[in-house]
Parts: structure tokens; sequence; C-alpha cells
């Protein structure tokens, strides 16, 4: 599995603090995650909000993109964030291409 950086952002009026209707998406959402089984292929690992802002970072594993995409689209989420994915490596692995990118610099 890939491990995915995922990035919420929504405006203001569209916050879960401003609108009933986002606060009751926004628990749908949360009961949905307790359904593991709810996203094959697609696993939460860690959610942290932002309290003083208007974004939120997931942190999820996922067997391909695709998996990302359909969580973010079948979750609600695009409906009143914006979503940015972004694939990670960890340090261990960052660490391996070093022996394999010949620097370019001095």
């Amino acid at each position: 599995m890939t491990t995915w950086v995922i990035i919420t952002e929504h405006p203001p009026q569209l916050c879960q603090t401003s609108s009933k209707t986002c606060a009751a998406l926004y628990g749908e959402f949360g009961r949905r995650f307790a359904d593991t089984d709810a996203f094959p292929g697609f696993k939460l690992v860690a959610d942290l909000l932002i309290t003083s802002d208007h974004r939120g970072f997931l942190i999820a594993e996922a067997d391909n993109y695709e998996a990302v995409r359909r969580f973010a689209v079948e979750s609600g989420f695009i409906q009143w964030n914006s979503v940015t994915t972004i694939p990670v490596i960890n340090y261990q692995q960052a660490l391996a291409e070093l022996d394999v990118v010949k620097p370019i610099w001095p």
C-alpha cells in the first residue's frame, strides 16, 4: 500500500462550525469511517484538523490512486472541500534513493 497525505480545505461559509448542513455532513463522514469496509483498498491512518484554519490533513494508506479518488468522491468530501492528494514515502525510502540518484551539484 502507498501512504498518502490528503489535504482538505473549505471556505469559511462551508465550515462545519458555520453551517448546520456541513456539520451534519461532517458527522456522517465520521460515522462512515467507523465502518472499516466503507472504502475498499483505503485505510485512514490519522485525521488532523487545524482548528484555527479551514484545512484538514488526513494520512491514509491505499492500494492505488483510484482508491484515494473514490474515497474523495464517495465520502462526499469533494462537495464542500478542495481535496489535494499527495503520495509520500518514508524517511528510510528517501535515504535509499540517495544511493540511486547522482547529485548534480558539488
